[in-house]
């Protein structure tokens, strides 16, 4: 690739990722970034095949940009409660960072078989964090027996994809919610014991 073609997809990449996070991930078309980018419609879809080819992308360069792999390092470093706090303080800091263009990703898996699948792959990976921590919980003894590690189960439905994007609770909501009930049900469980 060369230098220019790199410039270009980078300034398309960041461009895309200031408009979808600025409105939320609403009606930003493919000639929005184009224009915000000072290039083409034509340069976009010769660097990216697809809207959702762009989505993708933009979110791996979000997570470059924002340093993810560095930010969730202390997570990573951490066990049982502090793991939690840290991993609540990760993804809290974090939503606002991709919630324009997880928000995007989210209407075109409706329509777009590699959207969903960026979208899934996405998920897996919030359920993994989810389950490693509550895994951390359990080791460390912080968990009452009742909600044992092998019980993640019960925090799946809240974190599972919707099957439609007409939700009565909001992603942030819904993704959130294993957060806030881990972190009740650990800090009760210190004071109760």
């Amino acid at each position: 690739m060369s230098s220019e073609s790199s410039e270009t997809k980078i300034k398309i990449l960041s461009a895309a990722l200031k408009l979808l996070v600025a409105s939320n991930g609403k009606d930003v078309r493919m000639s929005d970034i184009a224009k915000a980018a000072g290039v083409s419609r034509q340069a976009v879809y010769l660097n990216f095949e697809s809207r959702t080819d762009l989505m993708v992308a933009t979110i791996q360069y979000g997570d470059q940009i924002n340093d993810a792999a560095t930010q969730v390092q202390p997570w990573r470093d951490a066990e049982g409660v502090e793991k939690l706090d840290v991993w609540i303080e990760f993804r809290g800091n974090c939503l606002p960072q991709i919630f324009g263009v997880a928000k995007s990703l989210m209407v075109a898996r409706e329509t777009d078989e590699a959207a969903a699948a960026a979208w899934l792959d996405r998920m897996a990976d919030f359920r993994r964090s989810c389950h490693k921590t509550v895994c951390s919980l359990d080791q460390t003894g912080v968990m009452r027996c009742r909600y044992a590690s092998s019980s993640i189960d019960f925090l799946i439905p809240s974190i599972q994809p919707q099957q439609s994007t007409s939700m009565t609770i909001s992603p942030q909501v819904t993704l959130l919610f294993p957060v806030f009930f881990l972190n009740t049900l650990t800090h009760s469980s210190l004071s109760d014991a």
